[in-house]
């Protein structure tokens, strides 16, 4: 499971929605980073995120729809920001994204 980070810093949904912005962003910047790191995974989808979060059994549902808003906006937060991009048009169209150089000067990895 990718999302270990994600969990360890926000182990429930409401926590993860006390989370500020730029704090998801950074999480979600690492873990797009960490995939690309692992030979078996090298790309991330937003909705494999959001998935992996509730499949962990950790978060409640009744907070799901927040989650995913709150996710998707960081998502799309980093992408904008030119920080994630489509691995290629084939698995960009499928959601997959990988870190791009300019993600790569802004993590610790």
């Amino acid at each position: 499971m990718i999302v270990r980070e994600l969990l360890t810093a926000a182990p429930t949904a409401a926590e993860l929605l006390g989370l500020t912005d730029s704090e998801l962003e950074r999480i979600l910047l690492e873990q797009v980073s960490a995939a690309g790191d692992d030979s078996l995974r090298r790309m991330l989808t937003c909705e494999g995120v959001i998935t992996d979060l509730y499949y962990s059994g950790q978060y409640s549902t009744d907070k799901q729809d927040a989650v995913r808003r709150k996710v998707n906006r960081a998502w799309r937060a980093l992408e904008q920001a030119e920080l994630i991009e489509e691995p290629d048009p084939l698995n960009g169209k499928a959601g997959y994204r990988v870190i791009t150089p300019k993600g790569r000067t802004v993590t610790p990895r």
